[in-house]
C-alpha cells in the first residue's frame, strides 16, 4: 500500500465519522467501506464500520439477539407453567416477577410477562437503530439525526461545574443482552437483586440512551428502574416507547439529567454506569459520588477499572467479557460498595 492509499483510506474514515456525527448513517457507512477497499487492513474502519447499526454485522448481531430474547421468553413461560402446576417457586428456578408497585403483592406482572415484554421492546428499538426509521418524538427525524441534531447543544451549555464533556462521549455502540447478562451472575449481585424485589428496592442507569440496559434491568429481575440521559429528545422517546409497549411507568422511567448531580433513588440497590467513551475525569468523579451518596452493599457495574480500584469505598465481584458491536470480548467491571 502506497503512503498516498493509506492517506486516502483516512480521508475516507475522517469523512465517514463527520457524516455519523451529523447522523447521516447512510453515507458514512459507504465510505467506512470505501477506507477498507482501499485498506483492507484497516482496523479502525473494520472497527467502526462494525458499531454502525446499519451494517451488515450490526443487523446480523441484532437478529441474533432477539432470537435469544424470544427463546428465552418462552423457556421462561414454561418454568412459569410449571411453578403452576407444582410447589416449585420463582425464586426457585432462580425467576423474579415484578411485585404490584402500590401494595408489594407479588404477581402485578408474571415472569413471562417481563419476558415477552423485554423481547417486544429490544427487538423494537433494535429496529429503530438498524433501519434509521423516523420516529414522532424528534420531529420525524431519524434517531442518529434527532441525536445529532441535539448534541452540539447539550454541549454548548455544558460548564466547568457539570464537569468535563466532549462529542466523544455521545459514541454509539450496541451491547448484546445475551452476553451483557454475566454481568449479574455474581451471587453478591444476585443477592443484592433478590433483597431489593423483597424490600422494595431499585436499579439506576446512568447514561440510558434510549433505554436498553434500563430495559434488561426492570424486565429481567423485575425491579423498578430509572434511566438518566443527558439528551432530552432520547429521554422522551424512551418514556413515548414504554407507553407504547405498556410498561408502568412505576416500572421503567427516564429522566433527562446529569449523572454527576442526578440523586439517586432511595433504595438503589445497583447502578449500571455505561460510561464507556466517557473521559477519565468524569469517570472518576462518579467513582467518588457514588460511594458518598450510596450505602454498602449496592453493586455497581461499570465498563473502565479506573475510578473504582479504592479498596476503602469498593470491592471488585468479577471482571466479564461481554459481546459488544466494537469488541467481541468487551471487559465489564463488576464491584460492590464497602
Amino acid at each position: 500500500m502506497t503512503t498516498a492509499g493509506a492517506r486516502s483510506a483516512l480521508a475516507y474514515n475522517d469523512l465517514a465519522a463527520v457524516v455519523s456525527a451529523m447522523g447521516d448513517q447512510q453515507r458514512a457507512l459507504m465510505a467506512y467501506e470505501a477506507a477498507l477497499e482501499i485498506l483492507p487492513q484497516d482496523e479502525m474502519a473494520r472497527t467502526n464500520l462494525a458499531k454502525l447499526p446499519v451494517s451488515p454485522r450490526y443487523r446480523a448481531a441484532a437478529t441474533e439477539e432477539s432470537e435469544v430474547l424470544a427463546h428465552r421468553a418462552a423457556a421462561v413461560a414454561m418454568a412459569v407453567a410449571a411453578v403452576r402446576r407444582g410447589k416449585r417457586s420463582l425464586a426457585d428456578l432462580g425467576l423474579m416477577s415484578a411485585k404490584d408497585l402500590r401494595t408489594r403483592k407479588e404477581g402485578a406482572i408474571a415472569a413471562h410477562q417481563l419476558a415477552f415484554k423485554l423481547h417486544r421492546v429490544v427487538r423494537f428499538l433494535r429496529r429503530l437503530e438498524t433501519e434509521q426509521a423516523d420516529d414522532s418524538s424528534s420531529g420525524g427525524l431519524s434517531l442518529s439525526s434527532s441525536r445529532a441534531t441535539e448534541m452540539p447543544d447539550v454541549l454548548s451549555r455544558f460548564t466547568k461545574a457539570d464537569g468535563t464533556m466532549d462529542i466523544g462521549a455521545f459514541a454509539w455502540g450496541g451491547v448484546w443482552y445475551h452476553t451483557f447478562a454475566a454481568a449479574f451472575t455474581h451471587h453478591d449481585c444476585r443477592a443484592a437483586l433478590q433483597a431489593a424485589s423483597r424490600n422494595g428496592g431499585s436499579t439506576v442507569v446512568l447514561g440510558s440512551s434510549i433505554g436498553f440496559e434500563a430495559y434488561f434491568a426492570a424486565l429481567t429481575f423485575g425491579l423498578p428502574t430509572v434511566g438518566v440521559e443527558l439528551l432530552c429528545g432520547l429521554v422522551d422517546l424512551s418514556n413515548e416507547l414504554r407507553d407504547a409497549h405498556a410498561i408502568p411507568p412505576q416500572l421503567n422511567r427516564f429522566e433527562c439529567a446529569n449523572a454527576l448531580t442526578f440523586s439517586l433513588p432511595q433504595g438503589t440497590a445497583l447502578v449500571y454506569v455505561d460510561d464507556t467513551a466517557w473521559d477519565a475525569p468524569t469517570i472518576d468523579e462518579l467513582g467518588r459520588r457514588l460511594v458518598q451518596h450510596l450505602p454498602a452493599g449496592v453493586v455497581v457495574i461499570h465498563n473502565t477499572e479506573h475510578g473504582y480500584t479504592d479498596p476503602t469505598a469498593y470491592r471488585k465481584l468479577q471482571a466479564v467479557s461481554v459481546g459488544t458491536s466494537w469488541n467481541p470480548a468487551h471487559t465489564v467491571h463488576v464491584h460492590i460498595t464497602v
